[in-house]
């Protein structure tokens, strides 16, 4: 139980990472207009699709809470989108 939640929490912060570097506002990048804002005004809904069941889904949504915490302007709407099996066979 306790090895199943270490790697949920690590899956998530791997996840989270690359979101954040994926997004990151890069100043060497000259040709990009995109510009990212610091803080969040607006209510803002993120729809966060997963496979995860279980003491996974469990930790997910812990996550979620602490997160909206953190960020009281955004929503994280959770949705199980069936296991990674069936979202391999959905493409």
């Amino acid at each position: 139980m306790k090895v199943l939640k270490k790697i949920a929490t690590l899956v998530t912060l791997v996840i989270t990472t690359l979101a954040v570097v994926a997004c990151s506002n890069n100043k060497n990048n000259t040709t990009s207009s995109v510009n990212i804002p610091k803080k969040i005004s607006k209510k803002t809904t993120i729809t966060f699709w997963n496979a995860m069941v279980g003491p996974l889904q469990n930790n997910l949504q812990e996550l979620t809470k602490e997160f909206e915490k953190q960020n009281p302007n955004i929503k994280v709407k959770l949705e199980y989108q069936g296991s990674y099996e069936d979202t391999r066979g959905a493409s």
